[in-house]
């Protein structure tokens, strides 16, 4: 056996979804693993099998069930049962029942993913309620592993001495080289993500409707799927939604786009902004602190967003900043900054 085997540390990720940017974010890290680290995921199969999301990642899979009831229950056993050296959490619910049923000795990493207490469409006794939650669970935390300095600054907040480690998402899709905007090009944005609160549909909604009363037609696209309701509303408005696609129809979407615009209302880090990017295609966010921090060109509101979208796609000039601003995001959050990252959340715990 290898001196590399000897000294490799087992990393068990639990992850309770198999749509959206949480099991994207999952097989990056794994692709941008350090050497030496063995990856075992437990999540939902499907069909007897673990999800085809998996299907390009170096790792072992456990079936976590679809029963919410029994995921912890059969995470302990699950467990129980391995040579974990990590117990990496993914998101809320995970971060919950992980920390809780834990065997002792295991130490865990949480990865958030954005926390809910950060989402401004709840009440403020929920919030308070789920910080209060976080803020006991972060007793049974090792690591908080962050995607932003506003998440750092908020897993902080909750006390207890956990170690908060910042690693960057980095692009999903391959790198693409900026193309110049054709004056005769379709004029058209897109959102990528999933239908539901908190990224905001609303707010597409209300740009789809500022564009329309416009002098210049401006399409809209709605990459992924979700809520039906939200579907039909997002129709209603003269958006397209895809539904949920393969990662190359995604790309090919982006490819389409004139201009990305992030919509959601509070995120940890969007990996669909960074692959927008990573495709050349400028970025234009909502202002929240994640994105805030990156330099990215933001806006506030249905009316300031839609004004800032015919201007850049009436000047080439405006329209290239944008898209140097994403290069200039992608030189900070990439495979190499992450696979860095990783190596000392994973080995230094």
């Amino acid at each position: 056996m290898s001196s590399e085997v000897d000294h490799s540390t087992s990393v068990v990720h639990v992850v309770d979804r198999l749509t959206g940017g949480v099991p994207v974010a999952v097989c990056d890290y794994i692709r941008n693993s350090p050497r030496g680290i063995r990856h075992t995921i437990l999540s939902p199969w499907v069909e007897g099998r673990p999800s085809p999301i998996w299907d390009d990642v170096d790792a072992a899979h456990l079936d976590l069930g679809a029963s919410r009831l029994r995921q912890p229950m059969r995470t302990r056993a699950a467990l129980r049962g391995s040579d974990a050296d990590v117990i990496h959490a993914h998101s809320s619910f995970p971060g919950a029942f992980v920390r809780l049923v834990r065997p002792s000795g295991i130490p865990v990493v949480y990865s958030p993913h954005c926390f809910k207490f950060d989402d401004p469409s709840v009440s403020r006794a929920l919030r308070t309620a789920v910080r209060g939650a976080e803020r006991l669970l972060a007793r049974r935390t090792d690591v908080f592993a962050v995607l932003s300095g506003h998440e750092a600054d908020l897993a902080r907040q909750l006390g207890a001495g956990a170690r908060v480690a910042r690693v960057p998402n980095t692009a999903s899709v391959p790198p693409r080289a900026p193309r110049a905007h054709a004056q005769d090009a379709p004029r058209r944005i897109g959102m990528v993500g999933r239908l539901a609160g908190q990224k905001d549909p609303a707010m597409m909604i209300a740009l789809a409707r500022e564009l329309a009363a416009g002098p210049a037609p401006v399409e809209a696209v709605w990459i992924g799927g979700g809520d039906d309701a939200w579907m039909q509303r997002l129709q209603e408005a003269g958006v397209r939604v895809t539904g949920w696609l393969r990662k190359d129809e995604v790309t090919r979407e982006l490819d389409a786009l004139s201009l990305y615009v992030h919509t959601a209302s509070y995120e940890g880090f969007p990996l669909s902004v960074l692959d927008a990017a990573a495709r050349g295609i400028p970025v234009l966010g909502r202002r929240i602190p994640s994105l805030d921090e990156v330099g990215l060109l933001t806006f506030d509101s249905a009316s300031d967003g839609a004004a800032s979208v015919r201007r850049l796609l009436d000047d080439p000039a405006a329209l290239r900043d944008a898209q140097e601003r994403g290069e200039r995001m992608l030189a900070q959050m990439n495979p190499t900054t992450q696979a860095d990252a990783l190596d000392a959340v994973w080995r230094g715990i």
